[in-house]
């Protein structure tokens, strides 16, 4: 064992998920605290105008980002049956993340050719390592996250060029884009993780119910449902793609049914992983008959329900779980991480509600900005015990319940 002469942070970079989710909570903090409380207070803005755009691409391409890269690097080892990548692999992702951040911060002093120079290595660089090794331990099934990333990727420099040419109506429209491909991912991921992670736990618990249900067909729907949503908002048959997408969301709440959601509140942690995903149907619901009826609430507005809500909820509560870690191979959230992931909760509905009172509206945008930038200071304090010591293996789950049919005293996960 090497000496530590380190400190306590001498093993932060044996793991992805300590640098990349420590870079997505500073960022989502930063983000907010810049725009739009800091020009609240005026406070100096990045060279991006209007300053709004430069809010949006860091919360989608940025903070996101990070938290893909963490979670995905982190489930990789299990996929690919390789070691976690590591050390000098790590350091230039990061590396290519902040060069990008600080790019977008001088956009209107940058060339368009040197901006896209700069935001695209982290894009392909993670999407290289997930490919080469999942291809190469021939996991076919996962493969295609990496192709995910390189679509990201894609809708990143897409955005850049709008941006530069000023065509901010097609900027939106990536903007959107670039989200729904997310929330597909949210999806895909959510709906396997969260049933796993429960019923898992109540096994634990010796629970007297039953075990959790996933209903595989209406998963399968429901992600279909989603594709031909993103299918008929490319060919632009909005009134199509709101159909799709407000039943994508129903099949998702319906196939919620079997995960026994009240039956895990005494657990924080899953607490809020149910919390969280229960946002990503409300707002597929709701962005689906904005769509077909064309209401006069704002777009923008109803979308932070799947951003604060259901991707900034799931990345929490998925990422602090690499810090409630006891020792006995139980889970137990830090009070700073309960507290932050109700916080993050609670913006959700503040920050929709702010459309619906006009007079209202600046106020409540603010409030919901301040209680988003107080719960990642907490998650960000509770997150310390995940970033020191050596890394944990499993990361994000405890140890596995065990049947008589498990041989191994400890079955690991990711």
């Amino acid at each position: 064992m090497v000496a530590n002469r380190g400190g306590i942070f001498h093993h932060f970079w044996d793991a992805p998920y300590r640098p990349l989710f420590l870079a997505a909570y500073l960022w989502a903090f930063i983000v907010v605290a810049v725009w739009p409380l800091g020009e609240t207070w005026g406070l100096p803005m990045p060279w991006l105008e209007p300053v709004v755009f430069w809010h949006i691409h860091e919360l989608i391409f940025g903070f996101t980002s990070a938290a893909i890269g963490g979670y995905l690097l982190t489930a990789l080892p299990n996929w690919a049956k390789t070691p976690p990548v590591f050390g000098p692999v790590l350091k230039i992702l990061l590396m290519f993340w902040i060069v990008a951040r600080v790019s977008i911060a001088s956009a209107d002093l940058l060339p368009l050719p040197v901006l896209t120079m700069l935001n695209a290595p982290f894009f392909l660089a993670l999407s290289a390592v997930i490919l080469s090794q999942t291809l190469r331990a021939g996991a076919w099934a996962k493969a295609p996250f990496g192709l995910f990333v390189l679509f990201i990727g894609a809708s990143d420099i897409a955005f850049l060029i709008a941006l530069k040419n000023g065509h901010y109506q097609d900027l939106l429209d990536i903007s959107y884009l670039a989200l729904a491909l997310v929330s597909l991912l949210v999806l895909i991921v959510g709906s396997r993780l969260i049933p796993a992670f429960t019923d898992n736990w109540l096994k634990q618990t010796v629970d007297n119910g039953p075990c959790v249900q996933v209903a595989l067909f209406s998963r399968g729907l429901a992600i279909c449902l989603f594709v031909l949503f993103i299918g008929a908002t490319l060919a632009g048959y909005r009134s199509i793609a709101g159909t799709f997408v407000a039943l994508s969301g129903l099949v998702s709440l319906w196939n919620m049914r079997g995960w026994r959601s009240f039956s895990i509140l005494r657990s924080p942690l899953l607490a809020g992983l149910h919390l969280a995903y229960f946002w990503l149907p409300i707002g597929l619901i709701s962005f689906g008959v904005l769509l077909i009826f064309r209401t006069g609430y704002p777009i923008s507005g109803l979308l932070h329900v799947l951003t604060i809500g259901a991707l900034s909820g799931l990345i929490i509560a998925v990422s602090g779980r690499a810090a409630s870690h006891n020792g006995k191979g139980d889970m137990q959230a830090s009070s700073f991480l309960v507290s932050g992931m109700a916080m993050i909760w609670f913006s959700t509905p503040v920050r929709v509600a702010a459309p619906v009172f006009p007079d209202q509206t600046t106020d409540l945008e603010l409030i919901s900005a301040v209680i988003w930038c107080a719960g990642w200071a907490n998650c960000l304090i509770g997150f310390r015990p995940a970033l020191i010591g050596e890394a944990r293996r499993p990361v994000l789950s405890g140890t596995k319940h065990q049947t008589t049919a498990m041989k191994s005293p400890n079955v690991k996960g990711t």
